[in-house]
């Protein structure tokens, strides 16, 4: 009986030593799991401020438009109206800046000219000019300043001109973007009010333009 004790005695402290280090061990698991480098992936790197992410077009500093095509010249006032044949529209030019990605302020130069008879009449836009993109594709175009209207090689063989208050009004699409060049179809209208004997006279540019810009 003693030796059955004292035999069942040292089986207990020796599963007592044996139940001590396994909760040791179990004690270290989480502190060398802890101490192990994380696996988990680098955090993706943010894009820098001012370039496109996504394959968007990049619209940042200056920006220069050229534009030319064909349209006509409608006059309307004193209850008449009249539509000119067809003339040249452009050459156009825009120069500026982006005060955002969206948006843009330029100095522009728009208008139309319709030669007949040995006779050129000019319809013109001069002022600055507002464009919103509001997509990489699509663009909308608006501003106000002076209207210009010349006829020269007149029948005197002398020239005729006058001002007025203009507007500028116009909306485009690129069909090719490339980096910081596009090209794309837009349409423009730029009407002026001119007064005669205190008549108002409209005159209207309507162009359909083939363009180029540099964002």
């Amino acid at each position: 009986m003693v030796t059955f004790v004292a035999t069942g005695h040292r089986l207990m402290r020796g599963c007592g030593d044996m139940r001590n280090s396994y909760v040791a061990a179990l004690l270290l698991i989480p502190a060398v799991a802890f101490a192990q480098p994380s696996m988990q992936p680098p955090a993706p790197m943010a894009a820098p401020v001012g370039e496109p992410s996504g394959g968007a077009v990049y619209r940042n500093g200056m920006t220069f438009e050229a534009n030319l095509g064909a349209g006509w010249i409608h006059a309307s006032g004193g209850g008449l109206s009249d539509n000119s044949d067809a003339a040249i529209a452009g050459l156009s030019l825009g120069v500026g800046g982006w005060i955002s990605p969206d948006v843009a302020i330029t100095g522009r130069i728009a208008g139309l000219t319709l030669s007949q008879n040995g006779a050129n009449l000019s319809h013109e836009f001069i002022g600055p000019s507002l464009q919103y993109w509001a997509n990489d594709h699509v663009w909308f175009g608006g501003g106000i300043g002076l209207s210009l209207l010349a006829l020269r090689g007149n029948n005197s063989g002398g020239q005729d001109s006058r001002t007025a208050f203009g507007m500028d009004l116009r909306a485009g699409y690129n069909f090719i973007a490339t980096g910081e060049n596009t090209v794309n179809l837009s349409i423009e209208v730029n009407p002026g009010f001119y007064s005669d004997q205190g008549t108002t006279i409209t005159y209207t540019g309507i162009g359909f333009l083939l363009g180029y810009q540099h964002l």
